[in-house]
Formats: structure tokens, C-alpha cells, sequence
């Protein structure tokens, strides 16, 4: 079935939109990652030395980590799920 010019127009705008829109979040997932990743548990001490907490503090925080990254990569997989929808059209 064909569709009329104006409404595979809206429908390729609509796709841009929802593709932008994904790119975003993406990009705010990584820089949460990203800090979350690097930034030091429990701060410093007097010395200047790294305090790391508990583990069970630790292990939440790799966990974490570990959800906010594949959080951040399953963008890829949409956004080819949204140009391949467009190119069926």
C-alpha cells in the first residue's frame, strides 16, 4: 500500500523527531555513566586520599555502572529499529 506524499512526509518528520529525541537521552544516559563511573566513593579524607566506603556500597555502585552503560548502548538498536521503519515506508 502506498501512502499519499503528505503523510510520508509527516511520517519521515515524525522519525527525525523520535530520532532526536533518542539521540538525547542517550547522550545524558553516557554523561551520567560517565560521572558515576569516575567520580570517587565517599570522597577524600584529610590527606587528600580516596575514602572508599563499604563494599556492599561498592558493589551497588558496579552494578550501577554496569546498568547505566547498557542503558546508554541500547540506543544503537532503536535508532536502527526507526530508520529501518522508514526505509519500509
Amino acid at each position: 500500500m502506498q501512502l499519499p506524499e503528505e503523510l510520508r512526509k509527516l511520517h519521515r518528520e515524525g522519525n527525525n523527531n523520535a530520532t532526536n529525541s533518542v539521540t538525547v537521552v542517550v547522550v545524558l544516559f553516557g554523561t551520567i555513566a560517565f560521572a558515576a563511573t569516575f567520580t570517587l566513593l565517599g570522597g577524600n579524607d584529610d590527606k587528600g586520599m580516596a575514602v572508599v566506603m563499604s563494599s556492599i556500597i561498592q558493589d551497588i555502585f558496579i552494578v550501577n555502572a554496569i546498568a547505566l552503560f547498557t542503558s546508554s548502548g541500547s540506543g544503537g538498536p532503536i535508532l536502527n529499529l526507526i530508520k529501518t521503519k522508514e526505509k519500509q515506508n
